[in-house]
């Protein structure tokens, strides 16, 4: 029985293998056969066209929810807990909903005979061999006996709760089996041929050199240019792949800071100037301060330079029960300082013990007495370091005689510390602490100095319900006499004091904005309101925020309009190219007559091969590099548009480089293609399964 206690009590590492596995984890079952039970605005989620009920969201992530607390032995959460638990419940959901069609497609399987090899059979999973619960304790090593132990326990002793629990784990077992034969059906099938292979390989060791020349773009000011809708258009068609988007939306706002006022400020030090009487008066001023401070009292014997600047020397001269203040520290904390006692204490101590460990009230009993005894025995002349090495449970002490060596103070737990530092040499006495009975003795002393104790009397200086209130009046009349983007942003301009902010392409379950302290109902806004609209005052832990929306981006090809800003650069490239190559043409065939007759300065580049980005010297340049890669020595290459302007140039020499290994290179490209598949495979499974998400609606 003692053993499956033990199991019992540390039963908690199923929960951490749980969520350890939870991207991997399958335990929404019920998403399958009750999918389909709620329409419209219940529905979290629409997967392969079948709908997910928020209601079956919300259970599975109540149940992870309520692992997560037992395991943390948390009662409640905070919200970036929260966040990621719903976050890790979405991934499940995804993963089962998609995965168990998978299989289900495919026949895999894990059938019973193999889920019992893989938890005590002859191929144990190693999530139970690396287990510290089934390590045994003489060997360290794993233990099959312990998990049978630990089975029967479950079946015969465990509550509902630890059932459910192993029930769990053992479904994390048996998807993440299934997935790993998932994994190597795809690795099975997925390889490169040889024709690929010696391609790749030719793209790594094959290498030229070239000369060239660059007509740079810089050379045409833009203003020189005229661009017509319809070059914008010309380039948009034919780029149209490269402006594929997701849904976001931009923001532009201010803030309202949420600060204490000068009304606040008069008010904590009026309270504190009339609490200094009652401190300084006060005859227990530790009990004042735990009834009247935002922060308790501590126990903590200072040495000089240990305090604060502003009363660190005044503490060292003052006598017991002085108070200074009100004085501020950290910009918003006001405090009052009391010395409460002074002192002559060891700079640190030198002490041994003896250990007794104690888990029941019998035990302590009987731990007790033994205490007692040993102590009578030290006092009467019987070796304490042999008595240390024959009863001690601290055994590396105990090989010392019990010496636990010179420490200071803040370094022991608390009961062993204030016995050593208020005690005498040759004391000894039995002290009580969380690890269990002591017996003590002080050995040695360090040099004695003056020690202060203060009680702080602390107050945070916050923004009173009345100052808020007239922030939010402030914000609140700005947002309703700046109703559209242009009153938004004319008020701004005539107020130079003010800081617009931007927070551009804002993902539909974004959480965080920079600067804003929990914004998620600021982007929940943007994706009802309309462009132009400007919001009511948002009430955040640390501002208020008036926002406008900028831009609205839905998911598909972005429109011509919307990205021609972003364009226009590469339209008037465009332009350049066409009148740089003419002028090329025109200077000559030859690179040698073109760069004369322009004054083109001809560079050299080495060691390229097909899979660099960039010309050294000349930057980055890949369709460069591509058709340099493909000519033959001494070829002379036609007008390249690049990134940097029109270039010509000559492959002057081609070679093999031969201190790179082929078959390194080839192990190397095997490695990559089958570490793809991990997640390559899964995410086209995604796109496939055409999700549909509307966590925006709920949170």
């Amino acid at each position: 029985m003692a053993t499956l206690e033990k199991i019992r009590n540390k039963a908690g590492w199923l929960i951490s293998l749980v969520l350890g596995l939870a991207l991997l984890a399958f335990i929404l079952g019920d998403f399958l056969n009750n999918g389909n039970t709620m329409q419209g605005d219940t529905d979290i989620a629409e997967i392969y066209g079948d709908e997910i009920s928020y209601n079956d969201y919300q259970k599975s992530l109540d149940q992870l929810t309520e692992n997560y607390k037992a395991n943390t032995q948390k009662t409640g959460l905070d919200d970036q807990e929260s966040e990621m638990l719903r976050d890790q419940t979405w991934e499940t959901l995804i993963k089962e909903k998609i995965m168990t069609k998978e299989y289900e497609e495919l026949g895999i399987m894990v059938s019973e005979d193999e889920l019992y090899d893989m938890v005590q059979g002859v191929n144990i999973d190693p999530s139970i061999m690396q287990a510290q619960i089934f390590q045994n304790q003489q060997t360290g090593q794993f233990d099959r006996n312990l998990v049978i132990r630990y089975l029967k326990y479950i079946e015969n002793e465990a509550e509902e709760k630890d059932k459910l629990m192993w029930i769990t784990f053992e479904n994390e077992l048996e998807q993440n089996r299934k997935l790993n034969k998932y994994n190597n059906l795809i690795k099975g099938g997925y390889y490169m041929t040889k024709n690929e292979l010696a391609m790749k390989i030719d793209e790594e060791v094959e290498k030229v050199d070239i000369d060239y020349i660059v007509n740079l773009f810089s050379t045409i000011q833009d203003s020189t240019l005229k661009l017509t809708d319809a070059d914008y258009q010309a380039y948009y068609d034919k780029n149209k792949y490269q402006f594929k988007q997701d849904a976001s939306r931009s923001i532009e706002y201010i803030t309202f800071d949420i600060l204490p006022s000068k009304e606040d400020i008069q008010n904590i030090e009026k309270d504190l100037a009339e609490m200094k009487i009652d401190f300084t008066n006060a005859k227990d001023g530790i009990q004042y301060v735990n009834v009247n401070s935002d922060i308790p009292y501590a126990t903590i014997n200072y040495k000089p330079k240990q305090l604060e600047p502003q009363i660190d020397s005044i503490m060292f001269s003052a006598q017991e029960g002085f108070v200074y203040g009100p004085y501020i520290v950290n910009g918003n904390e006001y405090k009052l300082a009391k010395l409460v006692g002074i002192k002559m204490m060891p700079d640190s101590v030198n002490a041994r013990h003896i250990l007794l460990q104690v888990k029941t009230q019998e035990e302590y009993t009987k731990a007790k007495a033994l205490a007692d005894s040993l102590k009578k025995m030290i006092e009467n002349g019987v070796d304490f370091a042999e008595l240390a090495k024959q009863y001690s449970a601290d055994k590396t002490s105990a090989i010392d005689g019990g010496s636990v060596g010179f420490f200071t103070e803040g370094k022991m737990v608390k009961p062993f510390e204030d016995f050593c530092f208020d005690g005498k040499k040759g004391d000894v006495d039995i002290v009580n602490s969380q690890f269990g009975i002591h017996i003590i003795e002080i050995t040695e002393l360090g040099t004695l100095a003056k020690r202060v104790n203060v009680a702080y009397l602390q107050r945070e200086l916050v923004p009173s319900q009345n100052t808020m209130q007239n922030i939010y009046a402030t914000a609140g009349k700005f947002a309703t006499e700046n109703t559209t983007a242009e009153k938004f942003n004319a008020y701004l301009a005539n107020h130079e004091e003010i800081t617009k902010k931007l927070a551009a392409n804002l993902k539909e379950n974004d959480k965080t904005i920079a600067g804003l302290e929990s914004p998620r109902e600021v982007i929940r806004w943007a994706y009802k309101a309309e462009k132009g609209n400007v919001s009511q005052p948002f009430e955040l832990s640390n501002a208020f925020v008036v926002a406008v929306l900028t831009e609205i981006k839905e998911k598909g090809t972005a429109p011509l309009e919307q990205v021609k800003p972003e364009i226009e650069k590469f339209v008037l490239n465009d332009k350049k190219t066409q009148i740089l190559t003419k002028n090329m043409q025109n200077a000559g065939k030859t690179m040698a007559e073109v760069s004369s007759k322009l004054n083109l300065k001809v560079e050299k580049a080495g060691a390229i091969n097909f899979n660099a980005f960039s010309i050294p010297g000349g930057g980055f340049e890949p369709d460069v590099i591509a058709v340099a890669t493909s000519m033959k020595e001494n070829e002379q290459s036609k007008q390249i548009e690049g990134r940097a302007g029109v270039y010509m140039f000559m492959v002057t020499k081609t070679y093999e480089d031969k201190t790179l290994n082929k078959d390194d290179i080839a192990n190397k490209l095997y490695l990559a293609y089958k570490n793809r598949i991990a997640y390559q495979v899964f995410d086209a499974l995604k796109e496939n399964a055409e999700i549909v998400d509307n966590r925006a609606k709920f949170f």
